[in-house]
């Protein structure tokens, strides 16, 4: 606190000064693999009287360090794990060594006071995991799915054992079709600190997508590799016609004409009609028929 005295015009005015001293522990998220090691930042962003400062693990009673001053750490538990780093006057990072899924995957504050935290935010340390398994269930990978056109189907994936938990999109022939599923996550029977994912994908299939990979994907963290889980669609649908070509036309009027053609499964039938009433039926894609006309075209369906 500092006080001021002044005078204006025979008035004395008295000026009060007051500077809190405030302690700025972690934020956000510190991502490192097992056997990295991480920091947490911690720094004050006034310097008055000295007071002690405290750093924490979330959910354990005792201080990870204490500090008095810069520079002078009175206690350091488990030292051969953590210590005390002064990047810069009043900071006071924790340096965590080595870290551990079990041991040190969590969240961590500094502050002045065991009693309460002045600014509500903490860190959070992510020991990264891979997880162990990712699949569509009930399908074995590269497996065909059969399904009718425009009929909705409902396919869930899952991920387990992995931290954080994985992050699941949907595709289908590299279409992101993710806005049709919902993601929940829970903690993994086996270690609370892994987690599972579960994606639920009810989607409606047209003809587009005959003969794709649809793909469930899960995203962890850079530092990791996305693992995925793939099935192939076999779509059913009618034929869809893209056009009609001339392969040949005959100085004799003999015209050999090509339908163009998708369908699943393949057509194996095609009813034909020209100008002048002239229909056939063939079980290829092609058909023979005589220019009736005089003008040298011919209409043909």
């Amino acid at each position: 606190m500092l006080i001021l005295l002044t005078e204006r015009k025979n008035t004395t005015v008295l000026i009060v000064l007051v500077f809190c001293q405030v302690l700025i522990g972690p934020t956000g998220i510190e991502y490192a693999k097992p056997g990295e090691d991480a920091t947490l930042d911690c720094y004050i962003d006034w310097q008055s009287v000295s007071k002690t400062v405290h750093w924490v693990k979330i959910g354990e009673s005792a201080a990870l360090a204490e500090i008095t001053d810069q520079g002078s750490t009175i206690n350091v538990g488990e030292p051969t794990n953590y210590s005390v780093i002064y990047t810069a006057p009043y900071r006071y990072d924790l340096l965590i060594y080595n870290v551990e899924l079990g041991d040190d995957d969590g969240e961590y504050d500094c502050y002045f006071s065991l009693d309460g935290n002045d600014d509500e935010e903490v860190g959070t340390l992510t020991v990264l995991d891979q997880i162990d398994s990712i699949s569509i269930v009930g399908y074995s990978d590269d497996a065909v799915v059969t399904v009718d056109e425009n009929e909705a189907r409902e396919f869930t994936c899952e991920s387990t054992d992995g931290n954080p938990a994985a992050e699941l999109t949907w595709t289908i022939g590299g279409k992101d079709i993710t806005e049709y599923s919902t993601y929940t996550t829970q903690v993994s029977d086996n270690n609370d600190k892994l987690h599972n994912s579960m994606s639920v994908l009810n989607y409606t299939f047209n003809a587009a997508d005959n003969g794709e990979a649809l793909k469930c994907q899960g995203f962890q963290h850079e530092d990791l590799t996305v693992r995925n889980a793939r099935i192939y669609m076999n779509v059913k649908h009618i034929p869809i016609i893209s056009g009609i070509g001339v392969i040949s036309w005959s100085d004799g009027g003999v015209i050999n004409v090509e339908c163009a053609d998708t369908a699943n499964p393949e057509s194996d039938q095609y009813e034909w009609e020209a100008e002048g009433g002239q229909t056939g039926t063939t079980y290829e894609n092609t058909w023979e028929l005589i220019d009736t006309g005089d003008d040298g075209k011919e209409e043909i369906t």
